[in-house]
């Protein structure tokens, strides 16, 4: 992300804890960080930065990446976790990233994931997983 010059914040609590399958969650995070990076092309900022934060919510865990980047087209919106489906140029994107995201969050998570995202402003990825908790 150094060399895309943005810089990543996170802002997950240290006794967030994930029992789960790391390499899995170390997978799904990497595509949404990758992605959020990639919203920054072709945009003429000096200050990009993606948040990346977690809370506890009853017995489930919410993670957060957001990015201020150039956001989703909503005609897309509804496409972007579809296998093949990108945005991106071939030398970018195969359109599996997100595809995949989806398929470790809701299979080996029992989770659910969401997108909220503004032309020119930017996303936000939601993450609601099952299979997490906090360690005491």
């Amino acid at each position: 992300s150094l060399q895309a010059g943005v810089k990543i914040t996170n802002l997950v609590p240290k006794n967030l804890t994930v029992y789960a399958n790391l390499l899995k969650f170390n997978q799904l995070m990497a595509n949404l960080v990758r992605n959020a990076i990639d919203s920054y092309d072709n945009i003429d900022r000096t200050n990009k930065i993606i948040m990346i934060n977690g809370e506890s919510a009853a017995k489930d865990i919410i993670i957060t990446v957001r990015d201020f980047g150039s956001g989703i087209d909503p005609k897309q919106l509804k496409q972007i976790f579809k296998p093949l489906f990108t945005t991106k140029t071939p030398d970018k994107g195969t359109g599996l990233g997100l595809s995949i995201t989806k398929e470790i969050v809701e299979k080996d998570f029992s989770g659910t994931i969401g997108v909220k995202s503004s032309l020119g402003e930017g996303s936000v990825f939601l993450i609601k997983l099952k299979q997490l908790a906090i360690a005491n």
